[in-house]
C-alpha cells in the first residue's frame, strides 16, 4: 500500500523534482534510468519530498547483475517519512525492536538488513546439540536485552518489512494467502543472515505453482548442501497436538510433518500458549520453524514460533486487540500494529498506532486490562508516561466482562488519503 512520492535530485549544476509517475510508469522507465545513471555518476544528492516538515535524504545503488538502479532511505530515517511513503518505517522505540542489542539488526545503506539469528542457517558439518538448543531457546525469552533474534522475531521482522502489520481501507478484499506469501518472499530478499540471503532458505505457504516450485527447490538445495530452512505456514486443523511432538503443515507436498524434541515442544507450547489458544478457538495462526533436513521428506525443528493474526492478517496478542482491529477495519481506519519481536512483557509500546489523523502523526492506541495486578501496573506505568510527556493517546480500559453490544471509546476523526495497492507479480 506504499506510494512513490516525488524525488528531489540535486546535480552539480541543477536541481529538479521528478514526479511519482516519472519514477514508476513504464513509458518513462528508460528516461528514469538515465536520470539515475547521471545521479549515480555525479554523486548527486537525493531527497524524498513526502514529508511536509522537511526533505528526507535518500541514497542510490547500482545492481550490476541486472544493470539497474534503486533508491534506499538512510539507515534510521524511516520514521521521518510520511506513513504512505514507500520508505516509511516505524520508529524502533514504538515496537519491541528496542529490546535488541544494537548489532542484532544492522541496516545497510542499500536498505537491506543483516540480522544475528539465534541459530544459523548453515550446519557447518555438525549436528545441533539438542539439549543445548532447548536450554538456549528457553532462556532466550527471559532476557531484557536480546543478543540475537528468535524465529518469532524473524517472522515479526518479515511481517514489518512486508508492511503486513499496516492496514488501510484500500487493502480490503486484497489480502489472501497468495498475496501475503508474495509480500513475505519479497521482504525476505532484503534480509541477510551472515552471508546467506534469507529468500534462498525460505519456504512459504501459498497455492500458486510458482510458489510451490520455489519451495521444492529450496528444500532440495537444503538437503543437498546441508543447510537449514525457515518454513512459514498457516497452522492447519491438525497442526499441533499435545500428544505428538511434531508440527503438521499444509501447502508443502511431501513434507507434511516436522519432528520436534519432546521436552522442547512442551516448552514452546507453553511459550506460545496465547497464540495457540487463538488457534484452538478457530482463529488464524501463522507458524514459523527453522528446520534441519533429516531426509528428502522429513526434518527436525530447531526452533518454532506462533503468531495469531486476524482475517486481515494483522498480528494480535489478545482478543481485545482483535476486537479493536475489527472495529478499526470496519470503520475504514488506517493504522499500524507495532510488532513485539523478542521483547518480554516488561518492554512496553502502544497496542496500535492510528495513522490517519493528519499532519503525518501517529496516535498511540492503548488497551488497558484490569483483570490482574500486572495489568493494573502496566496501566499505571503507561498513563504516567503520557501525563509526564504530554503525548496525546487514545485508550480503552477493558471492563471485567466484555458484554455483547458494548461500545469502544470514540476514535479521533480521520483524514483519508487515496492509496494504490501493489499487486503480486
Amino acid at each position: 500500500m506504499s506510494q512513490a512520492f516525488p524525488i528531489l535530485i540535486k546535480f552539480l549544476d541543477k536541481s529538479k523534482i521528478y514526479s511519482s509517475d516519472f519514477q514508476t510508469k513504464e513509458d518513462f522507465s528508460r528516461a528514469w534510468k538515465n536520470v539515475l545513471t547521471n545521479a549515480y555518476t555525479d554523486n548527486a544528492k537525493l531527497k524524498c519530498t513526502c514529508n511536509n516538515s522537511g526533505l528526507t535524504p535518500l541514497n542510490i545503488h547500482y545492481r550490476k547483475k541486472s544493470d539497474s538502479y534503486f533508491l534506499a532511505k538512510d539507515p534510521g530515517t524511516g520514521h521521518k517519512h510520511r506513513f504512505e511513503c514507500r520508505f516509511f518505517e516505524i520508529d524502533d522505540e514504538q515496537s519491541g525492536k528496542k529490546a535488541y542489542l544494537k548489532d542484532v539488526i544492522e541496516t545497510k545503506m542499500n536498505g537491506h538488513k543483516k540480522i544475528r539469528l539465534f541459530s544459523e542457517l548453515e550446519i557447518n558439518g555438525s549436528k545441533v546439540n539438542r539439549k543445548n538448543t532447548l536450554k538456549k531457546n528457553h532462556n532466550l525469552f527471559r532476557k531484557r536485552s536480546q543478543p540475537n533474534m528468535s524465529q518469532l522475531g524473524l517472522l515479526h521482522l518479515l511481517w514489518e518489512e512486508a508492511r503486513l502489520n499496516i492496514w488501510h481501507r484500500a487493502m480490503r478484499g486484497k489480502r489472501n494467502p497468495n498475496y501475503v506469501s508474495y509480500q513475505v518472499r519479497e521482504a525476505a530478499k532484503g534480509i541477510h543472515i551472515r552471508k546467506n540471503k534469507l529468500s534462498s532458505h525460505l519456504m512459504v505457504f501459498g497455492s500458486t505453482g510458482k510458489n510451490k516450485n520455489t519451495n521444492k527447490e529450496v528444500w532440495k538445495a537444503a538437503v543437498r548442501n546441508s543447510h537449514r530452512v525457515v518454513i512459514i505456514s498457516e497452522l492447519g486443523d491438525q497442526g499441533i497436538s499435545e500428544n505428538e511432538p511434531a508440527i503438521r503443515i499444509d501447502d508443502f507436498p511431501g513434507l507434511s510433518r516436522l519432528n520436534v524434541e519432546s521436552d522442547f515442544h512442551v516448552k514452546l507450547r507453553e511459550r506460545f500458549e496465547s497464540a495457540l489458544r487463538h488457534w484452538r478457538h478457530g482463529s488464524r495462526v501463522v507458524i514459523v520453524a527453522q528446520v534441519e533436513p533429516e531426509s528428502d521428506v522429513s526434518g527436525i525443528v530447531l526452533q518454532w514460533g506462533a503468531m495469531a493474526v486476524t482475517q486481515n492478517w494483522i498480528p494480535v496478542e489478545s482478543r481485545y486487540e482483535a476486537i479493536l482491529e475489527a472495529k478499526l477495519v470496519m470503520m475504514g481506519r488506517q493504522f499500524i500494529k507495532p510488532m513485539r519481536f523478542d521483547a518480554n512483557k516488561d518492554v512496553v509500546f502502544p497496542n496500535f498506532l492510528l495513522s490517519d489523523i493528519g499532519d503525518n502523526s501517529l496516535l498511540p492506541m492503548e488497551i488497558y486490562g484490569t483483570h490482574t495486578e500486572e495489568c493494573l501496573r502496566l496501566k499505571k506505568s503507561k498513563e504516567s508516561y503520557y501525563r509526564r510527556t504530554g503525548a496525546k493517546n487514545w485508550s480503552w480500559t477493558v471492563p471485567t466482562k466484555v458484554r455483547q453490544g458494548f461500545k469502544l471509546p470514540p476514535f479521533p476523526s480521520s483524514k483519508h488519503h487515496n492509496l494504490k495497492v501493489p499487486e503480486p507479480q
